[in-house]
């Protein structure tokens, strides 16, 4: 009887103890189903994306497998995506599986259709610094970010975050510029405008006397408002020029500092540039290439100094040479793109010039103005450019010149000659303008009369 009893009892206990797991159980499917209102989404698919990955969208957008495929939910998504800023459009659409066991969801978005390169100025955080923060708090960060007003207000915040843990200040603000002053970039700077430039100052520097470097960028620099980008601008245009004639190819301003004016009447800021030369190079080579000329004739005019320490502006000079004898035999808008080969164990330098000579041009029309019915015809017999061969792009002011030289015409005032380039015929059409000039007084004493009666 005791034995019957105890299995009773050890019986209603298992039943009891399984009770509370089927409810949960139950509770726990009740759960799901008031989630998903039914069948959820089993597959989810973003599409048009480039810059931004699956699992990324999926994370900005918080949408998710297994959620229900609602018009809120989608919705929800939509807005957390457009709110990035890196993202212009969104639409999203979704149908049965296959199986018939829940939906396939496809969102698809246009991204924001304007990334532009970024850069930091007058503010005490670096590019680097503020690329490793940006990098793991922006999405679709990298070299070039988008430009809507959301994505950059979210980026200001970021380096406004940066600026307050360094005990900074300053009130950031994010501005699109010019900062080479060709590029179009994302400037985050301070909202107060920059001083303008009172002087500049050289440190550093052994090779190139600090008053030879100073002049040309002075000139250039004093009185503007001071930025980073643009006056790095100003020392590669006028500063690295000067090391280049020298060999000194590898010249660098590794830092910039920026002083209140010394001069407490003259309100700016003092530019101290700290230069570091670097060695100097030779030139072990130079390779003209595309140009249609014989080589013989490529060194002739460029008198390119190989062996020697190498001078840009000389090479430039025989560059300019070579295209205006191009320019003579038609090819008018010849240019060429210079790549230097740096070997920096024996510091020397090879220089591949490549030309594009681009399209021969031709002789067309040539009209004459200003002449008389006279004069015209012998003028123009004297013009020996003839209608159809390779144009000449120095001979009109070159056959003024010897006009006005020779004394063809008499009292010749302005002289003018204007090219008009037919560019689907490859033609040069010539108008020459003449001008009669004030008639001198003949100092010749008429006969019979001496001087001063």
């Amino acid at each position: 009887m005791r034995r019957l009893i105890a299995a009773i009892l050890m019986a209603s206990m298992a039943l009891m103890a399984q009770a509370p797991a089927k409810k949960r159980a139950t509770r726990t499917k009740a759960a799901g189903q008031a989630r998903t209102g039914g069948p959820a989404i089993e597959t989810l698919q973003f599409e048009g994306a480039k810059r931004l990955g699956e699992a990324e969208l999926s994370r900005l957008s918080g949408i998710k497998r297994g959620d229900a495929p609602t018009k809120e939910v989608f919705e929800a998504a939509k807005d957390r995506l457009l709110a990035t800023g890196c993202v212009e459009t969104v639409s999203w659409r979704y149908a049965p599986t296959a199986a018939g066991t829940g939906y396939a969801a496809v969102i698809a978005i246009t991204e924001a259709d304007q990334f532009i390169p970024w850069a930091i100025d007058r503010l005490p955080l670096t590019e680097g610094e503020f690329a490793a923060a940006a990098s793991k708090e922006m999405p679709c960060f990298g070299k070039e970010i988008p430009t809507y007003e959301r994505y950059l207000n979210r980026a200001t915040a970021l380096v406004q975050k940066m600026l307050d843990a360094k005990g900074v200040k300053e009130e950031a603000t994010a501005k699109v510029g010019l900062v080479d002053g060709k590029t179009i970039a994302v400037v985050f700077q301070p909202k107060t405008p920059p001083p303008n430039i009172y002087d500049v100052q050289f440190t550093g520097n052994k090779a190139i006397p600090g008053p030879d470097l100073r002049k040309p960028l002075a000139q250039a620099a004093i009185g503007l408002p001071y930025s980073e980008s643009l006056f790095r601008q100003l020392l590669d245009n006028q500063t690295k020029p000067i090391y280049e004639t020298i060999g000194r190819l590898t010249v660098k301003f590794p830092v910039i500092n920026v002083v209140p004016s010394p001069v407490p009447e003259v309100k700016g800021v003092l530019v101290i540039v700290e230069v570091d030369e670097g060695p100097v190079y030779t030139m072990e080579d130079v390779k003209v290439e595309g140009a249609p000329m014989e080589e013989s004739e490529i060194e002739k005019l460029g008198q390119f100094e190989r062996g020697k320490t190498v001078n840009y502006t000389n090479l430039g000079l025989g560059m300019e040479r070579i295209l205006g004898e191009l320019g003579n035999r038609g090819y008018i808008k010849a240019g060429y793109k210079a790549l230097r080969q740096l070997n920096e164990e024996k510091k020397t330098t090879t220089m591949t010039i490549q030309v594009n000579p681009g399209p021969q041009f031709v002789m067309g029309r040539l009209t004459l103005v200003g002449l008389d019915v006279i004069t015209e015809p012998a003028i123009r017999k004297l013009w020996i450019m003839e209608a159809g061969k390779p144009y000449r792009k120095e001979y009109p002011e070159f056959f003024l010149n010897q006009v006005r030289a020779r004394g063809v015409l008499d009292f010749l005032g302005e002289t003018k000659a204007e090219e008009k380039v037919d560019e689907a015929a490859r033609r040069v059409d010539v108008t020459l303008t003449f001008k009669g000039g004030v008639q001198k007084l003949d100092s010749r004493q008429p006969e019979g009369r001496q001087p001063g009666q």
